[in-house]
């Protein structure tokens, strides 16, 4: 999760799922299943974090 002094980027919120080239934020939130509308980037960060962590929890 990024500190708050720091700002979002979109193409390294693709990094952490492995999205490469052009990232949407639409694209982000179907592969986690972000549902929430509209979306926000430092929202979606969060909720790719929490997605991550328990996928590492869960296997």
């Amino acid at each position: 999760m990024n500190n708050k002094n720091q700002p979002v980027s979109l193409s390294e919120i693709g990094k952490k799922l492995g999205i490469e080239g052009g990232v949407s934020m639409l694209a982000v939130a179907e592969k986690i299943g972000y549902t929430i509308k509209p979306i926000e980037l430092s929202e979606l960060d969060k909720a790719v974090d929490k997605y991550l962590n328990n996928e590492v929890h869960s296997a």
